[in-house]
């Protein structure tokens, strides 16, 4: 926790309970924030699609097959009540397959987020990295 609010420059009082999960949310932000590329391990990846992002994944070659490599614009972890806004991330899964292209498809033009869902083969997890000249910032939920 000292290490993600030292880069931040921002002080907030540490919650007195934060769960395990949360635990390892921290952790992975003080990786990523260090500029590691960390490896998630699992054998699927969503990707949460906003409306304006349609069309450029859409026209990514998304055919069901092949791997990932895509930036997000908000990577968020969260400590309490505080949510810690990471900054743009990259998600990279060199093997994945889509496996809800259709509903991605017809999802387009409705103006509602959709999940993207990638089948990782045998466990190989996938990786998230911070890009450069991105700041930490926090905000109270």
């Amino acid at each position: 926790m000292d290490q993600v609010q030292e880069r931040s420059g921002q002080r907030f009082a540490i919650p007195e309970q934060i769960s395990i999960e949360e635990r390892g949310d921290l952790l992975l932000a003080a990786q990523l924030l260090a500029g590691e590329r960390v490896r998630i391990p699992g054998s699927s990846l969503i990707i949460i699609l906003e409306p304006p992002a349609f069309e450029a994944f859409l026209e990514g070659a998304h055919d069901a097959t092949g791997g990932v490599d895509v930036e997000g614009p908000r990577y968020v972890v969260h400590c309490g009540p505080h949510q810690i806004l990471l900054g743009r991330v990259k998600v990279l899964a060199p093997v994945a397959r889509l496996t809800n292209l259709d509903e991605v498809r017809a999802a387009e033009g409705t103006g509602v987020s959709v999940k993207a869902h990638y089948q990782l083969p045998d466990e190989t997890g996938y990786f998230l990295q911070l890009l450069p000249s991105d700041y930490l910032t926090i905000a109270n939920c």
